[in-house]
């Protein structure tokens, strides 16, 4: 069984906002007790803490796996397939300060996913 929901605007040709933070797959068997394989991606946005604006081609990087993504037109970056528990990320861009946080995977909220950099 699948259940998704998402905001959808019929009229408008452009992707839904806020994207999904946290996706959750679980593969399991009829009974819940009994769970095949989990797959979590995650996603988020860095940000200037000055003015919110987003920060692109910011590197975003899963320690200790040195796992590196970068940041699109709109400040937003993707990991998939995580495993279930705390992750610790470094994020970098030109002429901002580097910042590290740990996040746990999939408890923490949105917020934790949102990477505000100072100059």
């Amino acid at each position: 069984m699948l259940v998704v929901t998402a905001p959808l605007d019929l009229l408008q040709d452009s992707l839904p906002d806020p994207p999904v933070l946290t996706f959750v797959q679980r593969l399991m068997f009829r009974d819940p007790d009994r769970l095949i394989d989990e797959r979590i991606d995650i996603g988020g946005f860095v940000i200037r803490a000055q003015d919110k604006t987003p920060v692109v081609g910011a590197t975003v990087t899963r320690l200790p796996e040195n796992e590196t993504v970068s940041t699109d037109a709109r400040g937003r970056y993707l990991f998939t397939r995580l495993q279930r528990g705390v992750h610790r990320f470094r994020v970098s861009a030109n002429n901002l300060r580097t910042m590290q946080r740990d996040i746990d995977i999939p408890g923490d909220p949105a917020e934790q996913h949102i990477f505000e950099l100072i100059e």
